[in-house]
């Protein structure tokens, strides 16, 4: 695993348990507001963590923490990460993969051996124009296997979107929501969305720290767009 930060101890990454986060090195997108793009372009070689001694840490820390995260940059890269997880498991946390959905095959593999009990995806905006969201010209298609696998899996899940003037309007956000509502069955219970407020901070695009983010009374209008279509949206880093 290409692990290039360690997080010990996060109490909202996972609602309602104590979790120790993961970040792995590398990202197939490269959206312009993205606030890790340490972890999304080798500008400098990055310092990367010995896996074993996380895993060493992680056991010693078993009796304070219930759940390990897996996040990025885009964890489903690692080819290795099946592995990894299975290692965490025979310690006993529960696992988390935050994933953009560009590899429904890991998905799968991960979901069929029972390596996740969360799962977590990024929805970037509406899905004709995912390529201004994402500053590469990829296919959609893996994306929506990816959700469909999502949704068939019947474990708990949320979808997480950061919103940023510029690219996001009510228009884009509504045709999101309904393409994700008529996307598959689930259950409600298991799903939530989380609307995230863009932090115009070491973006991985210098120019998007010059945009000044929504405002919270335009976040709430966005939150309205989406809670027409689902009961559990919720604002997240809203001030």
């Amino acid at each position: 695993m290409q692990i290039a930060g360690y997080l010990k101890t996060s109490l909202i990454e996972w609602p309602g348990l104590v979790s120790s986060v993961i970040f792995t090195s590398g990202c197939n997108f490269r959206c312009p507001f993205c606030h890790n793009p340490e972890l999304v372009e080798k500008r400098a070689k990055p310092v990367l963590k010995e896996e074993e001694e996380i895993i060493s840490d992680l056991k010693a820390r078993k009796k304070w923490a219930d759940a390990v995260v897996i996040t990025g940059g885009e964890p489903t890269l690692q080819k290795d990460l099946p592995e990894f997880l299975g290692k965490l498991k025979k310690i006993g946390y529960q696992t988390m993969v935050h994933t953009n959905g560009t590899n429904p095959k890991m998905l799968k593999e991960l979901i069929k051996g029972s390596l996740v009990n969360y799962l977590c995806m990024d929805i970037k905006g509406d899905f004709e124009n995912y390529g201004k969201y994402t500053g590469v010209s990829f296919g959609f298609e893996p994306v929506k296997e990816s959700l469909a696998l999502i949704f068939q899996s019947n474990l708990p899940f949320e979808l997480r979107s950061t919103l940023v003037p510029t690219l996001h309007d009510r228009e884009g956000l509504e045709k999101t929501a309904k393409w994700v509502k008529s996307a598959g069955n689930f259950k409600e219970d298991n799903f939530s969305w989380y609307l995230q407020q863009f932090r115009p901070t070491s973006c991985l695009d210098p120019e998007f720290t010059k945009i000044k983010p929504f405002s919270k009374e335009e976040m709430e209008n966005f939150l309205g767009v989406f809670k027409k279509h689902f009961s559990k949206v919720f604002l997240r880093g809203v001030y």
